[in-house]
């Protein structure tokens, strides 16, 4: 039942607290994530990446990372397209796999050409519950790529 209870914080924190993503350019140099797939779609996913320390006023991250901690504050999925037709919607979708809960989505008017995209989700109140997690991308409705992460280490804070 405490599974339960933490399961269903995390949604509802994760809902109300995960900020709308914005679009801008990265100064980073874009690495594909360890554990990330691309799946076959109408674009190119050059790159997509994982981490919890970015800055939003020069919108760079800091790093890759697969495993995070149960107190990590927020995160976010990174990465750059090619080939990118109008119109376009591009989503982000965060879930929980161990659950199938569906922590987040957001979704994005898309311009055309090559862009950079950036998508978040921040922690629950009581932190996030251990296990396997994914981000997906997806282009008008069907996944184009996706990046799995897990939440591991000492949940008691």
């Amino acid at each position: 039942m405490a599974r339960i209870m933490g399961i269903l914080v995390l949604c509802l924190a994760a809902i109300v607290g995960c900020p709308k993503p914005d679009d801008g350019v990265l100064s980073a140099p874009l690495v594909t994530a360890e554990g990330a797939e691309s799946v076959p779609g109408d674009l190119n996913v050059d790159s997509l990446r994982l981490g919890d320390h970015f800055d939003e006023q020069t919108v760079t991250l800091d790093g890759i990372a697969t495993v995070f901690h149960p107190e990590t504050e927020a995160i976010y999925a990174v990465g750059k397209l090619t080939s990118v037709a109008p119109p376009g919607r591009l989503t982000g979708r965060w879930e929980h796999l161990d659950s199938g809960v569906r922590l987040a989505e957001v979704e994005e008017t898309l311009g055309s050409g090559d862009l950079e995209f950036w998508f978040s989700v921040t922690r629950p109140t009581e932190g996030w519950p251990l296990g396997h997690y994914k981000f997906y991308l997806a282009l008008n409705g069907e996944d184009v790529a996706g990046a799995a992460f897990e939440v591991a280490g000492d949940s008691g804070g």
